[in-house]
């Protein structure tokens, strides 16, 4: 599998023929994902590390047929509350309300003693804008230290998925990772310790995410942004969480390409964005088997009114003729029918928590959302 450089490929062609025989079809929408509608069992693979769901004894079947075809260990299951198995170095336990998954604490003990803040009181926010250090801070780091901040950053980007808290700070550091300086590492400690206090947090997978063939479900997108909040380069991020049955599947905090002009401009693209998502999400579920919504397929809540009223209406204003046409598509699906974007109160948008630092008491209130 690893000595070749067309291997990769080979395996994955190979494992796809013995699905197939198995009589499990390969989605389009996301080709690692397999699935049998006779049974009801979906696997999501990995190279070699496997994840199914389904009926209990539908389950036991296909992994009993599945090794007659190749070598394989079963390390768990979650049938039962109390169940703990691990996935790609993420910890998934059954509990009395749905799934949880959370990382390691070796994991994150690595990256304390990196930093080497084993010891001290953990910070309850995960950073601010405004770092004072002594003279000007931004003496770039030095060889030894670039290394260490750059392993770092790489180990908590491998928690941002299961961790929203911290997309926003995450994806700050990230963008100095070729010449980071000592406010830039300044900022890592402050994160690192936020971590300390959060490390037991857990994504949670609610069971009250009902999937039934009689069911239909529900694409809930919320999208925010913060305008111009790059101080040098003068663009604005997009934080987008996408839920399917009010479970969230999805989430991230991104650098605009293009620098808005408004906040209102800002926000429409923030929700051209997040109804990318929230329709890839739709053919994913559509994919699966799994009903949707009949009529409005995917709703999209901003709590901007103007970029609301921009995403609804088609028309080309002055302060809208330099939008490109990529971001406007989403009047073309508001008069289909297929998308509905829905004002929604700044409290209760937890995309905000992906698009700047906040306060401990806002924090808190969009984590547990």
């Amino acid at each position: 599998m690893y000595g070749l450089r067309s291997a990769p490929k080979a395996w994955q062609d190979h494992f796809a023929k013995v699905m197939a025989t198995l009589g499990f079809r390969r989605l389009k929408s996301e080709p690692n994902v397999y699935v049998n509608k006779k049974t009801g069992v979906m696997v999501l693979s990995y190279v070699d590390d496997l994840l199914y769901l389904g009926p209990k004894e539908m389950c036991d079947n296909f992994c009993k047929n599945l090794s007659e075809q190749l070598i394989i260990r079963s390390t768990g299951n979650l049938d039962e509350i109390g169940n703990t198995v691990y996935f790609l170095g993420r910890k998934l336990e059954r509990t009395t309300d749905g799934i949880g998954f959370s990382a390691l604490q070796e994991y994150y003990d690595d990256i304390f003693q990196m930093l080497r803040i084993d010891k001290g009181n953990p910070t309850r926010t995960t950073g601010s804008a405004d770092v004072k250090l002594p003279g000007d801070g931004v003496s770039l780091l030095s060889k030894e230290d670039h290394a260490v901040y750059r392993s770092c950053v790489g180990k908590i980007l491998w928690l941002a998925p299961i961790r929203p808290d911290i997309s926003y700070a995450v994806k700050e550091l990230s963008r100095s990772l070729t010449e980071p300086t000592e406010e830039d590492k300044a900022k890592l400690k402050h994160l690192a310790r936020y971590l300390r206090g959060t490390s037991d947090y857990t994504l949670l997978l609610s069971s009250k995410c009902i999937y039934a063939t009689d069911v239909p479900g529900k694409i809930t997108v919320y999208v925010d942004s913060d305008w111009a909040g790059c101080h040098k380069t003068r663009k604005s991020t997009t934080g987008v969480c996408v839920f399917y049955n009010d479970v969230l599947v999805h989430h991230y905090s991104r650098t605009q390409a293009t620098v808005a002009l408004s906040s209102a401009e800002a926000e429409l693209y923030a929700i051209g964005t997040g109804t990318i998502d929230g329709v890839s999400l739709l053919q994913f579920v559509r994919e699966l088997g799994l009903p949707v919504q009949p009529k409005c397929n995917v709703f999209v809540h901003t709590d901007s009114s103007s970029a609301k009223s921009i995403a609804t209406r088609l028309v080309s204003s002055r302060t809208t003729k330099h939008i490109h046409l990529r971001y406007l598509y989403v009047q073309d699906l508001v008069r289909a029918g297929l998308l509905e974007v829905m004002k929604s109160h700044t409290d209760k948008n937890v995309a905000d928590l992906l698009t700047k630092y906040l306060s401990v008491e806002r924090t808190k209130l969009l984590s547990s959302l």
